[in-house]
């Protein structure tokens, strides 16, 4: 029987130039050539990246270091021409200068990984066994949730797994090891690190928290070990990205100053958790397995990533890491943001899924721009209500993740388009086809308070204060350039029917200028059926407009209340691990 082994080798010469040399050494596909190939995207971002183009100098060689001759199939793929099968050797640099959770960088203190950035692999087989050497200096340490395999060292069980397990190599990595029910956890920092005994304590007091009370869901912790790996950056950023043995973060060093006890990282760490269930084990049919050189399309990214933020706070909530002032302020929030947004009217949860592989292309339409992990938020919260309420508080959202775990990940089979509806309808054995048509198939109103009418949670809404260029259905504008520029705009606003446009320069109102710090004056104390004159720069050409403004465009404000005491609420909100 056939067997291939990559073997990975990483060094560098001059970590300022950010370039890595990687060498990929394996056994040939056949007696004439062997495709070699780099992911196009990576799980957990579903968007083309291309990573090949940050590859450079590629060279193949046979088993006795003799040069062979390689020519590129397509943009990612690399065909070896050999004269027998044996082993095959190729070597190629790869530039590595991004700072972020899903990216590659190279430097003179640290060499940071995502091996789905760097590696190839020969195409066809993604289910090999990999080792990895890294020709690093001996004082450096590690953050990888890659298996040891010697002296600067390292494996993975195959090639799925070995592009997971994004790795922090740097003399400077501080390690906090503490074990949850059995289980192994790491949470790694590299970066400025000044947080004391007292902040590491609280952080490994409310990482167990926040464990066991997601654990609690499922009944178990499905792996021995977990690694938390934290880059800490000199700026403002918070980007992170979930793998089966581990998540890796970019948070600003701030969290880890002395005294702030980690609470900036609570909420993601929270998120990534989650994952570990949700689209890494529970997973879409279309993402199992993984297929790394075109698109995988599913409707289900408003579950898989929407979801997981509305268990994210959830889970905050149920172990008494914020408070259920916090949360139900945060639910309102997130009805106002969605509701106020043009695109929530017209961009169905399944849709915006579908499309994610879309999202960077130049030609999307700013009034199109709305976020599935938002609306999975919102649909998440009013699903477990839903379920709650048609099973008499005897079904939730969890009785449908443990379903789904069992039913699916335990059989080795991903999650059809429609598993979700048909696990919520098994459990309760209720109909939930018209929910999924309205809200998540659809675009249709949400009723509320319908809804949470038996959590006697009132949701009430009304207008905004009409003091913002908001209130015209302008939505944003750059001010970047020195001038007002309109760069989002409701089409059904009174802004849009007066004649501005997106992309318009605003350079006076009622012939008065506008400039950068006067803009917002213009809209104080505005009354309703009052005229305004924009004298804009349209596509190159000064204009004259008229702008009614109606009330109409106004932003709606929400305010959640809730009951002092309601069992199928307070049951919502209890701690499945006895907080």
């Amino acid at each position: 029987m056939f067997s291939r082994t990559y073997e990975y080798t990483l060094s560098w010469t001059k970590p300022n130039l950010h370039t890595y040399t990687v060498e990929v050494f394996t056994e040939s596909s056949n007696d004439n050539y062997t495709d070699f190939a780099i992911p196009a995207w990576r799980p957990g971002r579903y968007i083309l990246q291309n990573f090949a183009a940050a590859i450079s100098e590629f060279e193949a060689f046979d088993s006795q270091n003799q040069k062979l001759k390689w020519q590129k199939q397509n943009k990612d793929t690399w065909r070896v021409y050999h004269k027998s099968k044996g082993k095959v050797k190729i070597k190629y640099k790869f530039y590595a200068n991004t700072l972020d959770a899903g990216s590659s960088f190279l430097g003179n203190t640290m060499a940071y990984i995502n091996p789905s950035n760097l590696f190839m692999y020969v195409k066809g087989d993604l289910n090999s066994p990999c080792t990895l050497e890294i020709k690093m200096p001996d004082d450096w340490k590690a953050a990888t949730s890659l298996l040891t395999a010697g002296n600067k060292k390292w494996s993975a069980e195959s090639y799925h797994l070995f592009i997971d397990s994004p790795s922090i190599f740097s003399p400077t990595i501080k390690t906090i090891p503490f074990k949850v029910d059995g289980v192994d956890i790491y949470c790694h920092f590299q970066g400025k690190y000044s947080a004391d005994k007292e902040d590491e304590k609280a952080l490994v007091e409310n990482v167990t928290k926040i464990i066991r009370e997601q654990k609690a869901i499922f009944g178990e912790l499905p792996l021995k070990y977990y690694h938390f790996i934290y880059l800490l950056l000199p700026f403002n950023i918070r980007h992170a990205v979930e793998h089966e043995y581990c998540s890796m973060f970019a948070m600003p060093e701030y969290i880890a100053n002395q005294g702030d006890k980690f609470g900036g990282l609570l909420s993601i760490t929270s998120h990534e958790f989650w994952h570990l269930w949700n689209v890494k084990r529970i997973r879409p049919a279309a993402l199992w397995p993984y297929q790394y050189a075109t698109e995988a399309y599913t409707s289900l990214h408003w579950f898989t990533e929407g979801v997981t933020s509305y268990y994210t706070d959830l889970t905050l909530l149920r172990c008494g890491i914020i408070t259920p002032q916090q949360y139900f302020k945060d639910i309102a929030k997130l009805f106002e943001d969605l509701d106020n947004n043009y695109a929530s009217k017209i961009i169905s949860c399944c849709a915006s899924s579908f499309d994610s592989w879309l999202v960077t292309s130049n030609y999307n339409h700013p009034n199109h721009q709305i976020s599935f992990y938002s609306q999975g938020h919102r649909i998440g919260f009013l699903l477990d209500m839903e379920l709650r309420k048609v099973s008499d508080g005897k079904v939730s959202l969890d009785d449908v993740f443990k379903d789904l775990y069992e039913n699916y990940y335990k059989k080795n089979k991903g999650v059809e388009e429609d598993g979700v509806q048909k696990s919520c309808e098994k459990l309760t054995q209720k109909s939930f086809q018209e929910f999924f048509e309205k809200y998540i198939e659809g675009t249709e109103p949400i009723p509320y308070n319908e809804i949470l009418k038996p959590f006697q949670i009132s949701v009430k809404s009304k207008p905004f204060s009409p003091d913002s260029y908001t209130c015209l259905g302008i939505t944003r504008v750059d001010k970047t350039t020195g001038r007002v520029q309109i760069v989002g705009l409701n089409p059904d606003s009174d802004a849009a029917l007066g004649g501005l446009g997106i992309k318009d320069f605003i350079i006076a109102i009622d012939d008065k200028e506008v400039t950068t710090s006067n803009f917002e004056t213009f809209f104080r104390d505005i009354a309703v059926n009052q005229k305004m004159k924009f004298t804009v720069i349209s596509e190159g050409i000064k204009t004259h407009y008229t702008v009614t403004f109606t009330g109409n465009s106004v932003p709606i404000n929400y305010e959640l209340t809730i009951p002092k005491n309601n069992k199928l609420l307070n049951d919502y909100m209890k701690s499945k691990a006895g907080y």
